[in-house]
């Protein structure tokens, strides 16, 4: 898929896919939710060189790359398109079936979300009226993730009682990294054959990396443990410094569970799981080293972000200085006109180094042209200072409370589990990984694909334990 993706056939792939999820959803919604995520995670969104044509060309010579993600028409990527049909027909399948939901939970979500609509509308329209107008292009744009959450969340109280839903989960995941993590397989060696390695190998990090701690605990054959999570790996490959900082935080919500859960297997599985995900990391890194010493070295930069940040010493990455002036530029903007701090600059909402100066010499590979241009900075690195910047401390707030919520129903739904089934089973395994999940999805940025699941999971996860009332 990478290589078609260079050519015209990816554009004629990347339509079919789009048509096998329309037409499927006729039939049935669960097929085209299932279909839609796999693609999505198996898809890459750029071309392995992406970076290195923006950077070299300034964004000038771009190679076509024709994927799933890549692809739009009439302004909108064939993902999001997709999205928007499971909506559709989520909706007329609401209608006809006249469902009612008792979960006060699910019901909760759904008014959250409009609440902090309201406060986002409200928001953009003190901007428009204090002189700062957004650009429609870029209203829109954050307006879709609003669109997406919601029928992602449809979509889950109409399948989330299905049959066997849980096992069609876990397969979907599990074909997702196996597909991902033989792939990157054949990078490295490809790239080992021609003498060229290149460190942007497509891989779903904020997947694998749950999934591979999943695959660590709850395999009960040693031999299946070891290839699966060597494969998560291979699948999770990122030298982002926030995915290396998530892995940290997996840790120890592990050792959260090994406390709390009080099981004897879980424990015993855990402590394993965690010294096996050592070796692997270990020899994952030496292999690294003598592969490619150049990525060796690199990943050893990025590591040493975290050796000043445990002493203090000032940081020298741009990278990590641009993050830190984005944050202090719409902190000192939201304190200076007080209302942002609360319901930040709404739809559209953009941000300026007025106050600090940039950080250093920003270029395409930061920032899009349009924003270079106009000085109006509408996507910040960080997804916490994004949702800052568009709702200020209420959307913050509430975002954070939903995933505190997602850790929180999936820890309760284990130990139910617990009760009856072995932490082999794979609605253990689904519970796990979403307890894992929501914490990468702290920083989920604006993939459609995890918009959409983490609104799917969210709400399956709150309406496990009701029933769905039909008139």
């Amino acid at each position: 898929m990478q290589y078609l993706a260079d050519t015209a056939y990816g554009l004629f792939i990347s339509y079919l896919m789009l048509t096998v999820i329309i037409l499927s959803s006729l039939f049935s919604l669960e097929l085209s939710v299932k279909l839609f995520v796999l693609l999505s995670l198996i898809t890459p969104q750029f071309s392995r060189t992406f970076v290195e044509q923006v950077v070299s060309s300034n964004n000038q010579e771009v190679e076509q790359f024709f994927s799933f993600h890549s692809v739009q028409f009439a302004g909108l990527g064939l993902s999001v398109i997709a999205i928007i049909f499971i909506g559709f027909i989520s909706i007329c399948k609401l209608l006809y079936q006249k469902t009612k939901l008792e979960s006060k939970d699910t019901l909760s979500f759904f008014k959250g979300l409009y609440f902090i609509f309201a406060v986002l509308l409200l928001a953009t329209t003190v901007s428009c009226l204090i002189g700062r107008t957004p650009d429609i292009r870029y209203i829109i744009s954050d307006f879709r993730m609003f669109i997406i959450w919601g029928i992602g969340a449809l979509a889950a109280i109409l399948i989330c009682n299905n049959e066997n839903i849980i096992d069609k989960i876990y397969n979907i995941l599990l074909f997702s990294i196996l597909v991902i993590g033989l792939r990157t397989l054949f990078f490295f060696a490809n790239d080992f054959i021609s003498g060229r390695p290149n460190l942007e190998y497509a891989t779903q990090a904020y997947i694998a990396y749950p999934l591979m701690f999943v695959f660590a605990m709850t395999i009960r054959s040693l031999f299946k443990r070891l290839l699966m999570t060597g494969v998560a790996l291979l699948a999770a490959i990122s030298m982002k410094r926030e995915d290396i900082a998530f892995v940290f935080l997996c840790v120890m919500a592990i050792f959260y569970l090994i406390v709390f859960l009080n099981d004897r297997g879980l424990r015993k599985n855990a402590l394993l799981a965690l010294m096996m995900l050592v070796v692997i990391t270990s020899f994952a890194i030496f292999a690294l080293a003598i592969y490619s010493p150049q990525s060796f070295d690199f990943l050893l930069y990025k590591f040493d972000f975290f050796s000043k940040l445990m002493s203090g010493d000032k940081q020298s990455s741009g990278s990590v200085l641009v993050r830190l002036y984005e944050l202090q530029n719409i902190v000192g903007y939201s304190v200076e006109h007080i209302y942002p701090i609360f319901i930040g600059m709404g739809f559209g909402g953009y941000f300026d180094f007025s106050l600090t100066g940039y950080p250093i010499i920003l270029g395409v590979s930061d920032y899009s042209i349009n924003e270079l241009a106009t000085n109006k900075f509408v996507r910040p690195h960080s997804f916490t200072n994004f949702l800052f910047l568009k709702g200020g401390l209420i959307f913050l707030t509430y975002y954070l409370s939903i995933i505190i919520k997602m850790m929180s129903r999936s820890f309760r739904l284990m130990r139910r589990v617990l009760k009856t089934k072995s932490i082999y089973s794979n609605e253990f395994r689904i519970y796990l990984f979403c307890f894992l999940y929501s914490i990468f999805c702290v920083n989920m940025f604006w993939q459609p694909v995890h918009n959409f699941l983490f609104s799917f999971l969210l709400v399956l996860l709150l309406v496990r334990t009701k029933t769905l009332i039909r008139i």
